[in-house]
C-alpha cells in the first residue's frame, strides 16, 4: 500500500495543473469569496506565483508534514474536486503566531484505484482576514486512503507535504502586510490628532471620559468651518484602471496569459500614469495539436506527436503562444499491419498475395498509415495432395488444404490442414437390412453413414452397422398359426409366428408357424361323444363309430369325421320279451281272421339293450304288405349324418275284398338305408391361418330322385387344408422419399399362397428393401450475373513502367510517362449448389474471383509536350490485379493519366468473366 500511495502521490502531482486549472479565467469585475484554480481577486497574488514565476527546476525542494484541519465537515466527491477551508494547525519551523487567524485554501477529490478509494488534497493559498497568498498547489500534496464514507470530518486530521520555505514565506508576508496596515492606521491617528485643538484628543486618555470617548476628529474642512476660516481643499483626482495600451503577458510557468493593466490619475491637469503590471483576468494557456503534424521517423519506429500552445483571448479568438513543437513525453511505436491491406487473391492460379502497411495510433486511438500496403509474400492454397478428413465428433467431412507460399527465401509447402468447406455426415438405414438375433429374441436396425462430396455424389464413410438406439423384441404370435396335428404320433402342438415391429412401425415376419417355444404336445384322444351307431340291416350288425380330439386350454378340438370303429354289435330281431310278452301288438285282419305278430330289432351296446327299429308286421307270415307308399318323402326320413346314412320309411296294409287298401301301421323307418353321397360345393378359406375348410353338400339318391340333406357347408370334424407357399414378390409402392441425393420407392414384401381352390392369397410381409430410383440431385451453376455477391472493391491503382525524359527549349528537364497502366479490381463471391429435387439443398462449394479492369496507354515525347495522349485501351481480366511493379520511374505529367478516372459500376461481374471462372473450377 505503501509503493501505491508514492505512485499516486507522484501522480498527482503530475495532474496538480490540471486540477488548480480547471476553471477558466474569471474578470477581475467578478470576485469570488474562494480563490478558484485558474482566477484571480483585486489585489491578490495569483496562485503558482509567489514573487518569481515557479521553474521547473524549483520544483525539486525538501517537504515537510503539515497538520491541517477541515473548519467544516466536507463530503469528498469522486474525481471533480471541491474547494474546501483548512486551519493550519502546525508548520515545522513557523512561530505560533505566524498561524494565528490563517485559513488555507485546498481542493480536495477523491479517485478510485484497484477498487481503492483514495483521498487527494492540495493548498493553493493562505488567507488572514482579508489578505491572499497563494500557493504553488504542486508543493503542496496530501494523499490518504478513505475506508469509511468519503467525508472529511473537522476533527480529523490532515498531514500535508509541503515545502516549508514557501509555506513559512508566505506567512510572513501575511504578517507583513497586516503589521504595514497597523503603522499606516496609526501614522493616520497621529495627524488626525496633531491637527487637533490641543494635541490630546485622541489615545488612551479618552477612556476615563464618556463623552471623550464618543469623540470623533473632524475633518480639515469641517475644522475650518468650526474655526470660521476659508479651506481650499484642491482638485478631487480621477483614478481609472484600464488595459488599453497593455499587452496580454504569457507566463508559460503558471500556465496562462495574464492581461495586464495600468492606473491613470488625473488631478486637474496633471496626469500620471502608472506602468503596465499584471491584472486579475487571466487565460489558461492550453495545448492543441490541431494544425500540427506528428513527425514520423521510420528508421527508429515510432513517430512523434507536435502541439502548439494557445489560448482565448477576450475577444473569443485564439492566440498562438508558442508553435508546434514536439511532445517529449510521448511517441507512438510504429506497427506492421496487414488487417488493412486487402489480400490480392488469384483463383484461376490459386494464389493470394499478402500485403502489409506500416501504420501508428495517433493522440486521438485514429490510424495513420505511413507506409501504404506492400506485398511480403505470395501463397498458393491448394487442394491437390490433401484428402477430405472426416471428422466423427464434428460431424463433417472437411475438405482439407495447404499452402505453398513462394518468398524471398524460396518455396515452401505447408502440411494439408482442415479448410473451411465442409459437407454434413448423414445416417441412413436404406439398404441396411436389421440384423435378426433369434437368440436373444432382438432385431437390430442397422444404418450406414455417409455425406454428399463436392460433384454431388455419396462418399461411403462406414458401412452398415447397428444402430444403438433402435433394438425390436422378437415376439411370438400364437393367434395366426394353426394347431399342429400328427396322426401318426396322435399328439397335436401349438403352432407360433415370430415377428417385430421396426422404426416404421411396420410388421416384419422373422419365421412362419412352426411349433411354438415352450409348447406341450397334448395327445389325441378317441371319443364316440357325439357319434352314432351305425346299423348295417343286411350284414346284421351295428357299428360303434368314434372321432379324434385333443384339448388346449379349456377348448377341445375334433381332429376328424365320426368313423367306424373295431367296436360292433350284433342286431336280434325279438317279439317277445324274456317273460314271453309280445313285445309288439299283434296285427288283426277281422275280415279275414287272421293275426300277424309285429317285431323290432334290438342290439346290446355297453351291456345296454337298445331297439335300433319301430315295430314290423310279420309280412312272411301274413297276408299284410310293407309299401313306401305315402312314406317317400325323405325330409321325413331319418338322416344319420355322423352315420353318414339316411332311413327310409314304409307302412303295412292289407286289401279289402274290393280291392281297397286297408293301412295298419303310419309311416315307420325301414330297414332301407341310403348312404350319404358328398360333392364339393366350395370351400370356406382362413387366410390368417393359411387353411381352407371344404364346403360340402350331402346328399341321398331315393327312387324318388335327388334329395339335399345339406348345402355348401363345413361338416363337422371337416379336415383343414393348407395353402401351399408359390413364391414371395416384392412391389413397388407409390411412396417416393429421399436419401442424400438417391430417390427410392417403398417396397411391399409379400407371400403368394395357392389356396385349396386355386385361387392366390398375398400375404404382406412387411417392407421390402427400398426400391433405387437413381439420381435425384441437380448442380446449379452460378452462371448468371446476379448470383454473384461483390465482396470487395480495390479502387483505382496507377502504375508507370516507362518513362521518357527530354530538355525543353529553356533548356528545363521534364519527364513523361510512356507505358501507364490502370487497374479497377472487384473481388465476387459465387457459389455452386447441389439441390434435390423437391427443393432440399444437399452441398455447396463457395468461391471467391476477382476480376480486373485495365486500362493502359502509351504515350510518345512529341505528344508528352502537348499535353495529350492516345485513347485508353480498356479489358476485362477474370484474375486479381498484378503484383505492384514495383519502384516507379518519375514522370511529370500527363496528370490526367492519375487523376479523374471514373469508377466503373461493379455490382455485377461481366458474363465473360464468370464463363472463365466456371471452366477454371470445373463447375
Amino acid at each position: 500500500m505503501k509503493r501505491l500511495f508514492l505512485i499516486l502521490l507522484a501522480s498527482t502531482c503530475l495532474s496538480a495543473p490540471l486540477l488548480a486549472q480547471s476553471t477558466p479565467a474569471t474578470p477581475a469585475a467578478a470576485p469570488a469569496a474562494t480563490a478558484q484554480p485558474g482566477t484571480a481577486q483585486p489585489g491578490t497574488a495569483q496562485p503558482g506565483t509567489t514573487g518569481t514565476p515557479t521553474k521547473p527546476e524549483d520544483l525539486v525542494v525538501e517537504k515537510v508534514p503539515m497538520l491541517t484541519l477541515p473548519k467544516v465537515s466536507v463530503e469528498v466527491p469522486e474525481n471533480e474536486p471541491v474547494p474546501l477551508d483548512m486551519t493550519l494547525k502546525e508548520v515545522p519551523g513557523a512561530e505560533p503566531e505566524l498561524l494565528d487567524g490563517v485559513t488555507a485554501k485546498a481542493f480536495t477529490r477523491y479517485v478510485t484505484v484497484e477498487g481503492d478509494r483514495i483521498g487527494q488534497l492540495v493548498l493553493t493559498a493562505v488567507t488572514k482576514d482579508e489578505k491572499v497568498e497563494a500557493l504553488p498547489h504542486e508543493l503542496f500534496v496530501s494523499q490518504f486512503e478513505i475506508k469509511a464514507a468519503p467525508v472529511l470530518p473537522t476533527a480529523e486530521e490532515v498531514t500535508v507535504e509541503g515545502d516549508q520555505e514557501t509555506m513559512i514565506a508566505a506567512l510572513k508576508r501575511l504578517q507583513e502586510e497586516e503589521e504595514k496596515e497597523d503603522d499606516e492606521k496609526e501614522e493616520k491617528d497621529n495627524r488626525d490628532n496633531k491637527d487637533g485643538r490641543d494635541g490630546k484628543s485622541g489615545g488612551s486618555g479618552t477612556s476615563s471620559n464618556p463623552d471623550a470617548a464618543g469623540y470623533k476628529t473632524p475633518d480639515k474642512l469641517e475644522q475650518a468651518k468650526t474655526d470660521g476660516e476659508d479651506f481650499d481643499p484642491g482638485p478631487v483626482p480621477e483614478v481609472e484602471i484600464t488595459a488599453d495600451g497593455c499587452p496580454i503577458r504569457v507566463d508559460l510557468a503558471q500556465g496562462v496569459a495574464i492581461q495586464q493593466s495600468r492606473v491613470i490619475m488625473t488631478t486637474g491637469s496633471t496626469t500620471e500614469t502608472e506602468p503596465c503590471a499584471d491584472g486579475a483576468t487571466r487565460f489558461p494557456i492550453e495545448r492543441t495539436s490541431a494544425g500540427c503534424e506528428d513527425i514520423v521517423n521510420l528508421s527508429a519506429g515510432y513517430a512523434t506527436p507536435t502541439f502548439r500552445l494557445t489560448y482565448t483571448g477576450p475577444d473569443g479568438r485564439e492566440t498562438r503562444v508558442a508553435e508546434c513543437q514536439p511532445d517529449p513525453e510521448r511517441s507512438f511505436p510504429i506497427e506492421e499491419d496487414e488487417a488493412g491491406c486487402a489480400v490480392q487473391q488469384d483463383d484461376v492460379n490459386q494464389t493470394y498475395v499478402r500485403l502489409q502497411r506500416l501504420i501508428y495510433r495517433d493522440a486521438n486511438n485514429a490510424t495513420v498509415v505511413v507506409q501504404d500496403c506492400q506485398p511480403i509474400e505470395t501463397r498458393r492454397v491448394l487442394t491437390q495432395g490433401c484428402d477430405i478428413r472426416v471428422d466423427l465428433d464434428q460431424g463433417m467431412a472437411i475438405q482439407q488444404i495447404r499452402t505453398e507460399t513462394v518468398g524471398e527465401d524460396g518455396t515452401s509447402s505447408e502440411q494439408c490442414r482442415d479448410g473451411t468447406t465442409r459437407y454434413p455426415l448423414l445416417w441412413s438405414s436404406l439398404s441396411c437390412p436389421d440384423r435378426i438375433d433369434l437368440t436373444a429374441r432382438t432385431a437390430t436396425a442397422q444404418r450406414r453413414l455417409y455425406y454428399v462430396g463436392p460433384t454431388g455424389r455419396e462418399v461411403e464413410v462406414k458401412a452398415c452397422e447397428d444402430h444403438p438406439e433402435q433394438v425390436f423384441p422378437i415376439e411370438e404370435d400364437r393367434t395366426v398359426c394353426p394347431h399342429f396335428v400328427d396322426y401318426d404320433g396322435l399328439t397335436v402342438v401349438e403352432q407360433g409366428q415370430l415377428l417385430y415391429r421396426d422404426a416404421e412401425n411396420e410388421t416384419i415376419v422373422v419365421r412362419d408357424c412352426a411349433p411354438a417355444e415352450g409348447a406341450t404336445p397334448v395327445p389325441l384322444e378317441e371319443t364316440a361323444e357325439g357319434c352314432t351307431i351305425r346299423h348295417d340291416f343286411t350284414a346284421g350288425r351295428s357299428w360303434r363309430q368314434t372321432k379324434l380330439v385333443y384339448h388346449m386350454g379349456d377348448l377341445t378340438y375334433q381332429a376328424g369325421d365320426c368313423i367306424d370303429s373295431a367296436t360292433w354289435y350284433p342286431q336280434v330281431r325279438l317279439y317277445e320279451t324274456a317273460a314271453g310278452q309280445e313285445i309288439c301288438p299283434p296285427v288283426v285282419d277281422t275280415a279275414g281272421k287272421r293275426i300277424t305278430r309285429a317285431s323290432r330289432v334290438q342290439i346290446t351296446g355297453d351291456g345296454k339293450p337298445e331297439f335300433i327299429t319301430e315295430c314290423q308286421p310279420d309280412t312272411a307270415s301274413s297276408a299284410l304288405i310293407a309299401t313306401t307308399d305315402g312314406c317317400d318323402n325323405p325330409g321325413t326320413w331319418r338322416h344319420d349324418l355322423s352315420a353318414g346314412q339316411s332311413y327310409g320309411q314304409e307302412r303295412f296294409y292289407y286289401s279289402r275284398q274290393d280291392g281297397r287298401r286297408e293301412y295298419v301301421t303310419a309311416c315307420q323307418p325301414s330297414s332301407a338305408t341310403y348312404p350319404h353321397q358328398i360333392e364339393i360345393a366350395g370351400w370356406q378359406n382362413h387366410d390368417e391361418q393359411r387353411f381352407a375348410y371344404r364346403l360340402s353338400t350331402v346328399y341321398i339318391s331315393t327312387p324318388q330322385g335327388r334329395h339335399d340333406l345339406l348345402v355348401a357347408e363345413v361338416l363337422p370334424g371337416t379336415e383343414q387344408h393348407p395353402y401351399v407357399l408359390e413364391r414371395e414378390v416384392v412391389t413397388q409402392t407409390d411412396q417416393i422419399y429421399y436419401d442424400g441425393c438417391t430417390r427410392f420407392a417403398k417396397t411391399e414384401k409379400s407371400e403368394i399362397w395357392r389356396r385349396p381352390d386355386g385361387s392366390e392369397y398375398t400375404r404382406p410381409m412387411g417392407p421390402g428393401a427400398p426400391a433405387n430410383l437413381g439420381g435425384a440431385c441437380n448442380t446449379q451453376q452460378p452462371s448468371d450475373p446476379g448470383q454473384w455477391t461483390l465482396v470487395s472493391v480495390q479502387p483505382w491503382r496507377h502504375e508507370c513502367r516507362s518513362a521518357v525524359q527530354w530538355m525543353d527549349g529553356d533548356n528545363r528537364q521534364h519527364s513523361a510517362c510512356t507505358a501507364f497502366y490502370a487497374f479497377h479490381a472487384a473481388q465476387y463471391q459465387g457459389t455452386l449448389t447441389t439441390v434435390r429435387e423437391d427443393g432440399t439443398p444437399m452441398s455447396s462449394s463457395t468461391a471467391t474471383k476477382w476480376e480486373t479492369l485495365v486500362l493502359q496507354t502509351s504515350c510518345s515525347q512529341s505528344s508528352e509536350t502537348s499535353g495529350s495522349c492516345a485513347s485508353y485501351s480498356q479489358s476485362w481480366s477474370p484474375a486479381a490485379p498484378p503484383p505492384p511493379y514495383g519502384a516507379q520511374p518519375n514522370y511529370e505529367f500527363p496528370q490526367q493519366h492519375a487523376l479523374g478516372l471514373p469508377n466503373p459500376n461493379r455490382n455485377q461481374p461481366q458474363t465473360s468473366s464468370i464463363a472463365a471462372w466456371l471452366a477454371e473450377l470445373g463447375w
